[in-house]
């Protein structure tokens, strides 16, 4: 069972959220909040992948130590976000269509990534292009696709998911 969320409880017991459960509520509420906007699918989508990279081991552990030794445990030193943005990357290459609604699409899609790859950032979206003209939101794309373990890793996640 993979977790999204620990919580102790008043009784000192520890309440553990499903990551499952975690996503299909965060849709659901996040489709009623589109709705309004006349985006409940798109805003579905991106709360359903929001917390994909949760399904990793290391993030696993990261959360059982932080039950264990709260004091010890470092908010945020375990990156979830970028495996559900990257997820989305992964899946636009499975679309072929023409070219201008192709750019709307991709476009659409990089917007995503950034919702969730900052959805924990108390300083908002990454930055496309910030003042020194550097480009931190495709600088972290970069990084992840340099990277051949969290490749492998984002391989293993979505069959994961996609299973579930």
């Amino acid at each position: 069972m993979f977790i999204a969320h620990t919580k102790i409880q008043k009784d000192n017991k520890i309440a553990k959220e499903k990551l499952r459960d975690h996503l299909i509520n965060c849709r659901r509420y996040s489709e009623e909040y589109g709705a309004e906007l006349g985006l409940s699918h798109i805003t579905g989508i991106a709360a359903l992948v929001h917390d994909l990279g949760k399904y990793r081991s290391s993030f696993q552990e990261y959360l059982e130590n932080a039950v264990k030794n709260p004091d010890q445990s470092v908010r945020g030193s375990v990156d979830h976000s970028t495996f559900g943005g990257m997820f989305i990357r992964s899946q636009l290459k499975e679309f072929k269509l023409a070219d201008d609604q192709q750019i709307l699409l991709k476009l659409l899609c990089e917007i995503l990534e950034n919702s969730i790859f900052s959805h924990h950032n108390t300083n908002g979206l990454k930055d496309y292009l910030d003042v020194r003209g550097e480009m931190p939101f495709l600088k972290r794309i970069s990084r992840f696709e340099e990277d051949e373990d969290k490749q492998k890793e984002l391989n293993q996640i979505s069959n994961i998911f996609l299973k579930r």
